[in-house]
């Protein structure tokens, strides 16, 4: 709703891109269909190469999907339609998760909050999206090659939408070059997390396996490569959730104490795109105050979490419970 003209404008702009691209599609399917020889495999070559050439130059990688809400409505009057006169189960079935997927884009456009998570929200509308484009709009042709011909250049333009990623992806699994290995298997992460490789080596030499970890703000990962249970109910802490209940700290505390976890672990994890940046600084101070109260340093790699722009981490271990010896 930010900008609400503008994103009208995008929808209706990638909607047209699509109307656009279909057209073309149909009819060089329509004239291949009747050229069936040298000439219709090179309009098959030339389509490809322009459909390619669009995208990159026009069609922008995040525009793609702009256009979905207005698509899971299509999905839902076409299958409804269908439905009243087929009876078919699988019309049905469209017509209720067009739905579902347009109420959860709705969610997205008019009650997101950072926690919402709105790339899993996406996920039901981007099936709408391949449903709609690779079996709605094909049938519009009766013949079955031209209805081939529309499911192959856009399929090309996919894959051409993937390509277009594809460098960022690339650039980012070329610098985990660094393999954090255990029993439970191994994962390759960025040398700047060696860290998270020293603690795991140390859980594993200095502590017991039956040993309890929590991991603040967020580490489930290393929960697992370490092979330490997280007794608690949640597992990610961040600040949304402190804010979104206000006894968040009591309880938390609470089940600290209970499940009487014995190591805790700190580690640089900034949070800013949920408000706050730094655990027990700019939030959950109270949970920062029982584990000074209630914990020793263990082991610190590196400097203080958020003291320095380094990643770093402290690991720390509950203090032995006092004991009242009776007279």
């Amino acid at each position: 709703t930010i900008d609400f003209w503008k994103n009208i404008g995008t929808i209706l702009k990638t909607s047209l891109y699509y109307v656009g691209t279909s057209a073309v599609f149909f009819a060089a399917g329509w004239l291949i269909s009747r050229k069936k020889n040298l000439i219709g495999v090179g309009v098959t070559l030339f389509i490809a190469a322009t459909t390619v050439l669009f995208q990159r130059e026009f069609f922008h990688y995040n525009a793609q999907y702009r256009c979905v809400p207005i698509i899971c409505i299509l999905v839902f009057i076409v299958s409804c339609r269908k439905y009243l006169k087929k009876k078919d189960r699988e019309d049905l079935f469209l017509a209720v998760f067009s739905i579902f997927s347009l109420l959860l884009l709705t969610r997205m456009f008019f009650n997101v909050r950072a926690e919402h998570s709105g790339f899993y929200l996406l996920v039901p509308g981007m099936l709408c999206y391949y449903i709609f484009f690779l079996t709605m709009i094909p049938r519009i042709s009766q013949r079955k090659d031209v209805r081939a011909f529309y499911r192959f250049a856009f399929t090309v333009l996919s894959i051409s939408f993937i390509m277009a990623h594809i460098p960022i992806s690339l650039y980012m699994y070329k610098n985990r070059t660094m393999r954090i290995s255990s029993p439970r298997g191994a994962m390759l992460v960025h040398p700047g997390y060696y860290r998270c490789k020293q603690l795991v080596e140390y859980l594993r030499k200095n502590t017991d396996p039956s040993d309890t970890l929590v991991v603040f703000p967020e580490g489930l990962t290393l929960n697992f490569l370490s092979e330490r249970e997280n007794p608690l109910y949640q597992y990610t802490f961040l600040p949304l959730w402190f804010l979104l209940k206000p006894d968040s700290e009591e309880n938390l505390a609470k089940e600290l104490e209970e499940g009487n976890v014995k190591y805790v672990v700190i580690l640089r994890r900034l949070t800013s795109e949920y408000g706050a940046a730094r655990f027990g600084m700019d939030y959950a101070q109270g949970i920062m105050r029982y584990l000074a109260d209630h914990y020793v340093i263990e082991k610190q790699f590196g400097a203080w979490p958020f003291t320095s722009n380094e990643f770093s981490l402290v690991l720390l271990k509950k203090k032995p419970q006092r004991t009242q010896s009776n007279k």
